[in-house]
């Protein structure tokens, strides 16, 4: 899930750009005494603030996306391979069962995360998406080298 660390970044610049254009704005609003100016800053602080908002929603719903697919995926994969299993085609010793189970058990971990995707504030957005981002690695590796063996 490089994707998702790639615009984390993009946000994260996006981020430190607007703090920097909101102290800016700040900044010269204070030595400013007009009250029309005053009022432009906080408008232009409070629409830089729904464009942050904006861009995390944005992002949480692509993530969503990818991470529905991935999953998807993956219990496709397992229902293929559950079927050959009940038909007698394959059979699956107790240490590749133990495999199967551990995945089955990521997966349900990354359903959950994807539960709390849309409760992440801006504030949590980055770690949150650090964690997520690992998970997902490590899922996407543990399937990888399950079904290499067992497809």
């Amino acid at each position: 899930m490089k994707l998702i660390h790639k615009e984390f970044k993009l946000t994260k610049v996006f981020f430190r750009s607007m703090i920097f254009v909101m102290a800016l704005l700040i900044a010269a609003s204070c030595g400013s005494s007009s009250k029309k100016e005053k009022e432009e800053v906080v408008e232009e602080v409070e629409e830089v603030q729904q464009e942050v908002k904006d861009l995390i929603s944005q992002q949480k719903s692509e993530l969503k996306s990818s991470l529905d697919s991935l999953i998807t995926g993956f219990d496709e994969q397992l229902s293929t391979l559950e079927k050959k299993i009940r038909e007698g085609e394959k059979k699956l010793d107790a240490e590749t069962v133990k495999m199967m189970e551990d995945i089955k058990a990521k997966r349900d971990a990354l359903k959950e995360k994807m539960g709390q995707l849309e409760s992440q504030t801006s504030e949590s957005w980055e770690e949150f998406s650090k964690e997520l981002d690992h998970d997902v690695n490590q899922f996407k590796k543990s399937v990888a080298d399950f079904f290499k063996d067992n497809a």
